[in-house]
């Protein structure tokens, strides 16, 4: 593993040998979040991901749908902004 490390290191691929296992364990970190969400969609279903992530009202105040006025560029804009046209 050290000389992974290492030539990992030389060749650029990563800056430090700790760069490059904080990385790793990041990675691992995502994939086992991403394990546990598919168990608890088998397990509760997908019925509940309407309710826990529909937009609803505060939404429906702050964000709008009018495309070319979000567009980065757009009326002076740099960036779409949630809550910016209210």
């Amino acid at each position: 593993m050290v000389r992974f490390l290492d030539r990992s290191v030389a060749s650029g691929k990563a800056a430090s040998r700790a760069a490059l296992v904080a990385a790793a364990l990041e990675r691992e970190m995502r994939v086992q979040a991403a394990h546990q969400d598919v168990q608890t969609l088998e397990t509760k279903g997908t019925s509940m991901t309407l309710t826990i992530w529909s937009p609803g009202p505060w939404a429906a105040r702050h964000w709008t749908t009018d495309l070319a006025r979000d567009l980065p560029g757009a009326a002076g804009q740099d960036a779409p902004r949630p809550g910016a046209h209210s």
